[in-house]
């Protein structure tokens, strides 16, 4: 399954976003990054996210990234499912955006995929992605920033 068209808008399940931040909120009470993947299918220019999943990852000094068997793995799960990549979200111990090796390790390089970062290992309580920090990626290495208004625009939790 390929994205055909740019995605403008992202469709979330409330049982699906509950359920990520409290996956990423497990792996803050142990002090260390939590990554999760947002992956579900396309139709037209949406996004509608089915599931999450917790890759197999590397950690060190404090980050994560995906192993490269990691995503072997994921792109096999992925394609016996039938669903595709769609974004992802790790967590930082305190409250900043991308770093240099989040933009150097990220799970997907595809234009316009989503990279969510939240803040302060994700003890407080989220329910929508207003305390986050939102990313789109543009080509080229290069990650544009989101703003507030473009999130509540483009992430819809039903």
């Amino acid at each position: 399954m390929r994205i055909s068209t740019p995605v403008s808008k992202f469709i979330i399940p409330l049982d699906v976003f509950e359920r990520t931040f409290d996956e990423l909120r497990k792996w803050g009470e142990k002090e260390f990054e939590g990554l999760v993947l947002w992956v579900g299918t396309t139709a037209r220019s949406k996004a509608i996210i089915k599931d999450f999943v917790v890759p197999e990852a590397d950690f060190w000094g404090g980050g994560v990234r995906i192993s490269s068997g990691g995503m072997l793995k994921l792109a096999e799960d992925l394609s016996q499912r039938n669903l595709i990549l769609l974004a992802q979200l790790h967590t930082h111990a305190s409250d900043f955006g991308h770093s240099y090796g989040d933009e150097q390790h990220a799970a997907s390089y595809r234009l316009g995929y989503v990279s969510i970062v939240v803040p302060n290992f994700a003890q407080e309580k989220h329910t929508d992605l207003s305390s986050c920090y939102v990313y789109g990626y543009v080509g080229n290495g290069k990650w544009n920033q989101l703003t507030k208004n473009q999130v509540a625009r483009r992430f819809k939790i039903t």
